[in-house]
């Protein structure tokens, strides 16, 4: 792509979508997209799959440019990408002078109350609300152990 090109599609872009990985890629660099749109504020999502290392070739390429980095995401849900076959890859949210400068978000929006009792009581210590006008408000919800139940295949899916 030109420089032509570049400014044709870019010019007066404000805001770019990427993945982290694609913001380090030296091609888009080459273009000159990342000079025509200086990155100064870094938004990443589901921060907490990202190794620590990861971040690494951003924060370096991008070091006289960032003003800003907000990483949004849950460290209680998904791990880095790995970490399973790895121990030692790190969420940016486990980085010990990071966790005094995040915020928990203590309303969730998505399950149904009584699930996110559960959740929250489990896995968040009591701290997760859960939005009281969510659409499933004030149905029951039941657990029922099948520890001792044996699959079968129903269909394209397995019931016990």
């Amino acid at each position: 792509m030109s420089s032509n090109t570049v400014q044709q599609r870019f010019g007066g872009c404000q805001v770019v979508l990427c993945t982290l990985d694609m913001l380090s890629n030296a091609q888009l660099r080459n273009r000159g997209i990342t000079k025509l749109i200086p990155i100064k504020y870094l938004i990443i999502d589901e921060a907490s799959q990202i190794d620590v290392n990861d971040y690494i070739p951003v924060f370096t390429l991008f070091a006289s440019s960032l003003e800003k980095v907000c990483c949004i995401g849950d460290n209680k849900q998904l791990p880095p990408f790995g970490q399973e076959s790895n121990e030692d890859l790190k969420s940016i949210f486990e980085i010990s002078h990071l966790t005094d400068k995040t915020t928990f978000l203590n309303i969730q929006y998505r399950m149904p109350p009584t699930i996110g009792q559960f959740i929250s009581q489990y896995i968040y210590e009591g701290q997760l609300q859960s939005n009281p006008g969510h659409p499933v408000a004030g149905q029951t919800c039941y657990f029922i152990d099948v520890s001792g139940g044996k699959e079968e295949l129903h269909d394209t899916s397995w019931m016990v």
